[in-house]
């Protein structure tokens, strides 16, 4: 939101509500852009499963059902008139979803009057796999950047997209890789502990990190967002990630966000540590953990990979080795480099830059390519000298019209 003098309204405030009510409470054409996230409409009539029988920790809350396809195209129509009315005449909006519910709501944007720029496909590095088998895996999900009307002056900044790009023009594809091999080797590897309230998620990431890092307690839900905890275990960086129970139902609406945001750490995580049942592991590559083995009433379960005790230490070693044992398939092999986003991008497009300069015949296309594949170079070593290249290589030839 923005300041409007003939709207004046209280800024950098999060409300939280409903979403078409505290829109309508808003004054008109006070903000200039909408960023929407709306329910998905997956429409799950029956639980997922993995091919083991693991249940899958699916979106089956009750904001994402809806009678029919007509509620919820009437819930779409309604958001939109909301987010409509409160946009400036300049403004602009964002929505996401996927295969379930895009196309119903770029349909709804046009006929509220939105004037659609551009759709986004925003390739996933780690879908979700399609467990039965029967469908194509679904690895995207689409953004559609809509301006407020057909006469809207939206607002894009090209420069600093080309910029966020190096320096290439950003195309309607992105794609957000995960770091890979050394990579994890400085940034550290990404560890989360996920399971139900009261499984002793908490207790564990304090051993794990030698430190009360985390607060323990009794009391259900007293983790309600993610805390992240660098360590250094067996010489290897390690990220834990202690995450809020995985409630089968909550009324409480933080907790709700809480277990939202543990779903999606599990999902992103390197490695998961299960503290629940063995059967509703969410990853089929969890290590499945029975926590508290030193509790009267604790039964060992067969399907358990390990059962320790955080509080004296049994078995603590045997689930540090396992860890290290999954770890070695995201360290880097010998001979490989750390590279971070930006060095790893920019020796991307230069090999590709070459690569398009061996195939083609063109001189002109040819110079091209050299010239885009030497500012790869000068921004992957922090070197500037794009005059020089060019008075050297245009030096050699003679170009006509």
């Amino acid at each position: 939101m923005s300041k409007n003098p003939s709207a004046p309204i209280k800024t950098d405030r999060i409300i939280l509500g409903d979403c078409i009510a505290a829109m309508n409470a808003l004054p008109e054409g006070c903000v200039d852009l909408v960023f929407a996230d709306p329910p998905y409409n997956l429409q799950l009539a029956h639980n997922l499963h993995r091919p083991e029988g693991g249940k899958v920790a699916a979106v089956d809350d009750d904001w994402d059902k809806f009678a029919s396809l007509k509620t919820y195209d009437d819930f779409t129509r309604a958001w939109l008139k909301a987010a409509r009315r409160i946009l400036k005449p300049d403004g602009a909006i964002w929505t996401i979803g996927s295969y379930h519910n895009i196309f119903r709501v770029g349909a709804a944007l046009q006929d509220a009057g939105f004037w659609i720029l551009n759709d986004i496909v925003w390739r996933k590095a780690n879908p979700m796999p399609n467990f039965r088998g029967r469908r194509f895996t679904n690895a995207h999900e689409t953004m559609i950047w809509a301006a407020r009307g057909p006469e809207s002056r939206y607002r894009f900044n090209y420069a600093a997209m080309k910029a966020l790009n190096d320096d290439v023009q950003m195309r309607s594809d992105w794609y957000f890789p995960l770091c890979t091999g050394a990579e994890r080797l400085r940034d550290g590897i990404s560890m989360v502990l996920a399971g139900p309230p009261n499984a002793g998620k908490s207790t564990l990431l304090n051993a794990l990190a030698g430190r009360e890092a985390a607060i323990v307690s009794d009391i259900a839900g007293t983790t309600r967002d993610r805390i992240e905890v660098p360590v250094s275990l067996g010489g290897v960086a390690f990220v834990l990630t202690d995450t809020a129970g995985l409630a089968e139902n909550s009324e409480d609406q933080i907790e709700r966000i809480g277990i939202d945001r543990a779903r999606q750490a599990v999902e992103q995580a390197d490695i998961v540590l299960w503290l629940g049942d063995p059967a509703e592991s969410p990853r089929d590559d969890a290590i499945r953990v029975a926590a508290r083995m030193d509790r009267p009433d604790y039964v060992p379960d067969p399907h358990a990979d390990l059962a320790i005790s955080a509080h004296s230490g049994e078995n603590m070693t045997e689930l540090v080795a396992r860890m290290m044992d999954k770890a070695r398939h995201f360290l880097p092999t010998e001979g490989a480099y750390a590279l971070h986003k930006r060095q790893r991008d920019a020796v991307t497009q230069m090999v590709e830059h070459l690569c398009a300069a061996e195939r083609e015949g063109d001189l002109l296309l040819v110079a091209e390519y050299l010239r885009l594949a030497r500012d790869a170079m000068d921004r992957l070593i922090g070197r500037s000298g794009v005059e020089d290249m060019l008075d050297s290589l245009f030096s050699r030839f003679c170009i006509g019209k």
